[in-house]
């Protein structure tokens, strides 16, 4: 079944908090590593690049996000743009 924006069980309230959005990003993280994992290979990212996603996804989660989480999502943008998470995965 074809993943669409709304079966994504990390979507925020409106009124969420601060830290209700960033534990959703941290979701949505670590989603796209089990569930898109082949996408962001082929985009570039190495082993190393995912286990700083990995790291990232969970300071969003636990609450301990901090300037190098955005710095590591910055640096990773390029590839990152890459990865569509709404568009069903070809199988491989």
């Amino acid at each position: 079944m074809p993943v669409t924006k709304s079966s994504l069980p990390f979507k925020p309230a409106p009124d969420a908090s601060i830290h209700e959005i960033k534990a959703c990003l941290g979701d949505l993280i670590e989603w796209a590593l089990s569930q898109r994992l082949g996408q962001l290979k082929d985009a570039g990212l190495s082993d190393a690049d995912l286990m700083r996603l990995r790291r990232v996804a969970v300071n969003h989660q636990k609450g301990t996000a901090g300037f190098k989480d955005a710095r590591v999502i910055w640096e990773l943008m390029p590839k990152l743009e890459a990865v569509h998470i709404t568009k069903p995965t070809e199988p491989r």
